[in-house]
């Protein structure tokens, strides 16, 4: 095979999945399986998957958990992390979540987030569409602007982060 570049452009993509009958948005997630010639790289003995997976700005993944551990990686943009762990989340953060632990996410920044999202273990969260590993909890959050106007946390990062200026006064 050599060297073979594959385009994130190149990867089929979900944004959404019938769980118990409700349909749940997830925002993008792009299995990297998804794509032939990543799924004939990455060794199914190694129990690796590794997902794309995008929130524009204000875009909500609900509180969900899920029977397997998780890692994910801000790879640009920024989001916030909610359920068991809120915080805000830039560009090289990383979120590990332990199986069974209640958490979503919020897109933040000018356009959103995408990050990487990693399990070891069994298969991806979404890769198989008709028996996703994720359970999701029936929890409403305010909108994006609410949580910027309401959490002196955050107000804080804004007030003494050029970044934050940048992302989120345009």
């Amino acid at each position: 095979m050599g060297v073979q570049i594959i385009r994130r452009s190149e990867i089929p993509g979900i944004n959404q999945i019938t769980l118990n009958g409700h349909l749940h948005t997830i925002g993008m997630v792009k299995d990297f399986r998804k794509n032939p010639d990543l799924n004939a790289f990455i060794p199914e003995e190694g129990n690796i998957s590794i997902s794309w997976v995008h929130l524009n700005r204000g875009q909500i993944q609900k509180l969900h958990t899920h029977p397997i551990d998780s890692m994910i990686i801000v790879c640009s943009g920024a989001s916030y992390s909610i359920g068991e762990k809120e915080d805000y989340l830039e560009e090289g953060d990383m979120v590990i979540v332990s199986r069974g632990a209640h958490h979503g996410f919020i897109g933040a920044g000018k356009n959103g987030f995408w990050g990487l999202s990693i399990q070891f273990e069994q298969h991806g969260l979404y890769e198989k569409e008709e028996k996703p590993l994720v359970d999701f909890i029936n929890t409403d959050y305010p909108d994006i602007d609410e949580i910027d106007k309401k959490n002196p946390h955050f107000l804080a990062i804004a007030d003494n982060n050029e970044f934050y200026k940048k992302e989120f006064e345009q």
